[in-house]
């Protein structure tokens, strides 16, 4: 299908729509008081060992598996994926599954 460019958003209420945040997709494992953050290709992520803390502190069960995106975000709630690459500001995890 060729795109087709439109001067306004599309906009229907049979339709829902999630924010996109540029950022790292991870499952985050929790496991007691641990957790650990892990790519879709099984690396682990070590960069961010106090948002894996607080995850793990924040998560009210025995064990867990969270599939999100870890992101920083603008005081707007936009994503800035160069604070995130770049180690600029403070990551969140965005979870979207249980």
């Amino acid at each position: 299908m060729r795109l087709l460019s439109i001067s306004e958003p599309f906009d229907h209420p049979d339709f829902l729509y999630e924010v996109k945040f540029d950022g790292f997709r991870a499952l985050a494992h929790v496991n007691g008081h641990h957790c650990q953050l892990v790519s879709r290709n099984g690396h682990v992520y070590k960069s961010w060992p106090y948002l894996a803390e607080e995850i793990a502190h924040s998560v009210r069960a025995h064990s867990a598996i969270l599939d999100g995106e870890i992101a920083c975000l603008a005081p707007d709630g936009s994503s800035r994926f160069y604070d995130l690459l770049f180690r600029r500001e403070w990551p969140y995890f965005l979870a979207f599954d249980v």
